[in-house]
């Protein structure tokens, strides 16, 4: 059985002083993980670190974001076994279904930058004369 390290917190493992509980596959009944709770207070500071990398995120630059966005495509299209393995033993899910679900997360990256950049445009529409003009 896998262990926990604690959480990610500020862009660094922080041991937890939580409550130990285990993780169990529904379709074994089997433990496959175990950890601890976050506290409140290592919630809290999840939130406020999490706000501080919010601000610093805003003022990355698009490209900069972007590179960023691909290569967790990348890492996500290396380890898809293992990752769907993961989600097969956390939820019950066949193989195959989990495998699904990390393809569609590969698949949201190239998406969602899309959309970005469609929303970054100004939409403009003429009807009945009147042009209505929509900036983001």
């Amino acid at each position: 059985m896998k262990s926990g390290i604690g959480n990610w917190i500020a862009g660094r493992w922080m041991p937890s002083d939580g409550v130990r509980f285990q993780s169990i596959c529904p379709s074994t009944g089997t433990p496959f993980w175990e950890g601890k709770e976050a506290t409140e207070a290592e919630v809290k500071g999840a939130v406020e670190a999490a706000g501080e990398a919010f601000a610093a995120w805003s003022q990355c630059p698009i490209e900069e974001r972007c590179e960023i966005i691909n290569n967790y495509q990348r890492l996500l299209e290396q380890q898809k076994e293992s990752i769907a393995n993961w989600i097969g033993l956390e939820t019950g899910k066949p193989k195959w279904e989990a495998l699904t679900e990390v393809q569609a997360m590969i698949g949201k990256v190239e998406h969602s930058i899309d959309s970005y950049h469609k929303r970054c445009q100004p939409l403009a529409y003429e009807r009945g004369g009147v042009r209505s003009m929509t900036r983001f």
